[in-house]
């Protein structure tokens, strides 16, 4: 059944009557721990001769609650203020403002939820052929790249999934989780994306001297979010972007994230959970950079970085042209975030398997090197060869890469299976030499990579990875690595990899300039390669190491400040 939208704005609105604070049309109210939002009307009457104001609230049509106030006259003014909570239900709220007996306002189809937001580029915020709506989703303003344009829509509107970068605009996914969301738990949704097609990740960066500047990605995002009242009241904020990196601005990418996360946060409090899509492999120069790969595996890593971070795959979606997908793709996508919202959010009972499979350790199975075990943090399975190919062809081994290249068939594995204890068996054609391991092509080339992929029993897709190190044996080592390969935001590394030197920098005022800090380079098998000590101050403006003596592969830096220990892992390419 088609919706029709139908905006009751001012009937009477005396000149004697100035408002402050009222709610819109179709305005959402975000809901506290005690599921209900306080809805204030404010303002002040300048004339004398009126005795009352009020506010009447009809709830789905019928009469729900009623609250007035006498005007309190001073000097020929009286000021008022009226608040009435509404509760987060699928019911929507008539707001009547009356002067006396006389109606002057009413707002209509007002409600109570919970709101979100995302970022990104086209993924976030691409449509399809979906024209859904519900009156119990909502969003604000326009997600149009012109900032004239945006600061001139103040409506609140249902959300739309069928247009882009337009009124209410929110993307097939995000349409997706919201229905869900809303059939489930039978509670309103608000969802404001400020995705723009095509943008790398330092377009999205907020121009600190200027929060709000309309000429920017962040300042119009923002500038919705604190128009709409509701940047102190965000429960989660998901983010769609990679593609359009090529180096050097992927080596990058973990900082500027962590730069953005920390503005979000400040911008807007309460903001306490991230939720980030790894990269889909794409087609190179169509729709993606070199890099992918790179970006992927950053992506994958936020979460040690990050501990508010959860990342989301989209490996085996339905419908991925090389670059977007299909309707049916974004909303398998919107299911699967739904699920650990659901969990996050919800308390659902819905918890196995929803997450993506998270490669956890790999190590040879025997003394020849021909057997190794991929192990995961929960049950996976090898999948069947489909449309001609097999995913034995697509691990490739020691590639620390520069270029363009591994994007193709790798002929390294012999086959694989499921194996016990959460893992993946490989059988190599010979014995192996190699220390590290990647999984899926960097990008492709011609015809798209459609799987097979390594999924969990609920057929999500593992989450990629590059250059992950190969260990001698199992044992304690993932539980050891957890520990000292820890990796802290407040240092940094560029370039990464790196060829032969690179730059550690410290981040953040926490550290006196004069503290000496002791570095150490720790090989992935924990062997000491390098140690060295410098002074905090050389660290905050860079610091060069020399990485001549060492060998191409996986490297962990530790910086020891005091009873402080810094980590981060470093990759050298030669």
């Amino acid at each position: 059944m088609p919706i029709f939208v139908l905006l009751f704005s001012v009937l009477i609105w005396p000149q004697n009557v100035n408002f402050t604070i009222q709610p819109k049309p179709y305005q959402f109210f975000a809901r506290d721990a005690l599921d209900s939002a306080l809805v204030t009307v404010a303002g002040s009457v300048p004339s004398a001769g009126y005795d009352s104001i009020s506010a009447t609230v009809l709830k789905n049509g019928v009469f729900w609650k009623r609250a007035a106030i006498e005007l309190p006259y001073d000097n020929g003014s009286a000021p008022f203020t009226i608040s009435i909570k509404l509760h987060a239900e699928l019911s929507e709220y008539r707001v009547s403002i009356a002067l006396d007996s006389t109606v002057i306002v009413i707002s209509d189809s007002v409600v109570c939820g919970d709101a979100f937001l995302a970022e990104g580029q086209s993924n976030t915020i691409t449509r399809a052929s979906w024209d859904y709506k519900s009156q119990w989703i909502r969003s604000y303003g326009t997600g149009a790249t012109d900032g004239p344009t945006c600061a001139a829509d103040s409506q609140w509107g249902l959300a739309q999934a069928g247009t882009q970068n337009s009124h209410c605009a929110i993307g097939v996914w995000a349409m997706q989780m919201s229905k869900s969301i809303v059939d489930t738990y039978h509670v309103p949704v608000f969802f404001l994306n400020g995705g723009v097609g095509g943008t790398a990740i330092v377009s999205h960066l907020r121009n600190n001297a200027n929060k709000g500047d309309l000429t920017t990605i962040y300042g119009r995002f923002y500038s919705r979010i604190i128009k709409s009242g509701l940047s102190g009241h965000v429960k989660a904020l998901f983010w769609y972007q990679g593609e359009s990196h090529t180096t050097p601005t992927c080596y990058n990418y973990t900082s500027d994230w962590g730069n953005l996360r920390t503005c979000w946060k400040e911008d807007f409090p309460g903001l306490n959970a991230f939720y980030v899509v790894q990269l889909h492999h794409s087609t190179f120069s169509s729709c993606a950079g070199p890099r992918q790969d790179f970006i992927r595996e950053a992506q994958r890593a936020l979460p040690s970085h990050y501990p508010d971070v959860k990342v989301i795959s989209t490996m085996g979606l339905s419908g991925n042209d090389g670059c977007h997908y299909n309707v049916t793709g974004y909303q398998e996508l919107g299911v699967n975030i739904f699920r650990i919202v659901a969990r996050d959010y919800y308390n659902s009972t819905d918890t196995i398997a929803i997450t993506p499979p998270g490669i956890q350790q790999i190590y040879y199975l025997n003394t020849e090197r021909t057997e190794i075990a991929l192990v995961f943090d929960q049950p996976v399975v090898w999948p069947d060869d489909s449309g001609g190919l097999s995913l034995r062809n697509y691990f490739y081994f020691d590639t620390i890469r520069t270029g363009v290249e591994d994007t193709g068939k790798s002929d390294m594995v012999d086959s694989g299976k499921t194996g016990g204890e959460n893992s993946i068996l490989l059988y190599l054609k010979a014995p192996s030499s190699a220390r590290m391991l990647t999984y899926l092509p960097n990008f492709t080339i011609g015809a798209v990579y459609k799987g097979p992929y390594i999924k969990n029993v609920c057929n999500i897709g593992a989450l990629t990875f590059m250059n992950f190190p190969i260990d001698s044996a199992p044992s304690t080592y993932v539980s050891r690595r957890n520990e000292w390969q820890e990796t802290s935001p407040d240092i940094s590394i560029f370039p990464d990899p790196s060829n032969p030197s690179a730059v550690v920098m410290l981040h953040g005022n926490r550290y006196s300039p004069e503290t000496p800090a002791d570095i150490r380079i720790y090989s992935a098998d924990g062997t000491l390669c390098k140690a060295f000590k410098a002074e905090v101050l050389q660290l905050l403006s860079g610091c060069t190491i020399d990485g001549k003596n060492l060998h191409s592969g996986v490297y962990f830096l530790h910086c020891q400040i005091g009873e402080k220990l810094l980590v981060r892992k470093m990759v050298l390419a030669k």
